[in-house]
């Protein structure tokens, strides 16, 4: 019997919105260099053709994390502030990569 006295739903909430930011960053960053530096350079071609799949799985999640952040209330269970907090700053890095992919590219770059 599962034990419903501590709900899941925003740990979920929080790690897709964690998955979401690392497929954002993932699709609009050049990460040769950095994971070139971890030992594996040969990451950045490979990403770079599975870019739009990883864009939708971000925006995917995402609305998901805001789903079972907002909308979904079958419990009384609230909401932490630190997985809101982690959520919406998710969503405003994933916006901001995906609008200005090439201007934070240059400023890693240049780090």
């Amino acid at each position: 019997m599962e034990d419903t006295s501590h709900p899941r739903g925003p740990v979920w909430a929080s790690l897709a919105a964690v998955a979401s930011l690392v497929a954002g960053l993932s699709c609009c960053l050049p990460l040769g260099p950095l994971l070139g530096a971890a030992g594996l350079a040969g990451v950045a071609p490979f990403l770079g053709a599975w870019r739009p799949y990883l864009a939708w799985a971000s925006v995917a999640l995402l609305g998901l994390a805001f789903f079972q952040t907002y909308g979904a209330r079958q419990c009384r269970a609230r909401r932490s502030v630190f997985s809101v907090v982690l959520l919406w700053t998710a969503a405003g890095l994933t916006v901001i990569l995906f609008c200005f992919p090439q201007v934070i590219a240059g400023w890693v770059a240049d780090r």
